[in-house]
């Protein structure tokens, strides 16, 4: 059974542009470990699929998809400052228990860009990470499909 939540309340007022737009179920805890300054080791943070409502963020609604023999991948913008750095991993230890999953550096591009292509790897999985400078967002493409994540109201994520 998927029980949507089509209302956030909150009394906080460093909301975001994505609170009123963008806000899923997953956004909840990121925005709650935003609010009481709990940072997580990085291989949590590249586990998560929310997006913090509070607080500045650079990049939201990450997307990728096979394009031939390379990966496109496409993002949201809400504040273009700086750089993202695009991660990939063909490993999936941390779902397994087998510890961590091993992450290759692809690019480094202006999160202004939007966008970026890249070569597929050998592989029908993988998992795609962007660090932008304040906040980090992850897909994944198993079989070479995109792995949808279903947003309220029907939006895709």
């Amino acid at each position: 059974q998927m029980f949507i939540i089509d209302r956030i309340y909150t009394n906080l007022a460093d909301l975001n542009a994505g609170f009123k737009t963008h806000t899923a179920t997953v956004d909840i805890m990121p925005s709650i470990l935003r609010f009481l300054t709990i940072s997580l080791p990085a291989t949590t943070e590249q586990e998560l699929d929310g997006v913090p409502f509070t607080g500045n963020v650079s990049v939201h609604d990450l997307h990728a998809t096979r394009k031939g023999k390379n990966i496109e991948l496409t993002w949201g913008i809400f504040d273009a400052a700086g750089k993202a750095e695009i991660l990939i991993s063909t490993t999936n230890n941390v779902r397994d228990g087998k510890g961590e999953d091993t992450y290759t550096r692809v690019a480094e591009v202006p999160v202004a860009a939007g966008n970026y292509t890249f070569a597929q790897p050998e592989t029908e999985f993988c998992k795609i990470v962007v660090k932008a400078p304040h906040n980090t967002i992850s897909t994944w493409l198993v079989d070479n499909k995109y792995v949808k994540h279903v947003r309220p109201f029907g939006r895709k994520y």
